[in-house]
């Protein structure tokens, strides 16, 4: 990957060029900065995102997309349940009620055992 300078009305405008075989993302360094050169829409949808955490406005369904990384217990790795666990939390309810209320809204196959939503809030209020 090589940077030339392009002059536009705008002012000096760098312009990467890359070289054939290079699958986005690109990482490098721009004048001793980190960069990632991703495609333009994966920076509109990128943007979007931001713009809809400050307002606070992100569905589960946003946050459910993610991946979740190794080493998470069962519960953390399904966001839903474990957004749903965690605005119970605040409640303070029992780990029994905690678990009817997820048998309830997700069935006995989603629903964590009384163990792992005890050691999901041993974790979440380590945070």
């Amino acid at each position: 990957m090589t940077v030339e300078r392009l002059t536009t009305a705008t002012g000096d405008m760098p312009t990467l060029t890359f070289e054939p075989g290079h699958a986005l993302p690109i990482f490098a360094l721009r004048e001793g900065v980190p960069v990632v050169v991703i495609s333009a829409a994966e920076y509109r949808d990128l943007r979007a995102l931001r713009a809809q955490q400050a307002r606070g406005d992100i569905s589960a369904a946003l946050r459910a997309v993610r991946a979740a990384p190794p080493g998470l217990s069962t519960v953390e790795e399904d966001a839903e349940v474990a957004d749903f666990l965690r605005n119970r939390f605040r409640r303070r309810m029992s780990l029994q009620a905690l678990r009817a209320a997820c048998v309830e809204r997700f069935g006995v196959e989603r629903a964590p055992s009384v163990g792992r939503i005890q050691t999901f809030r041993s974790r979440w209020r380590s945070y």
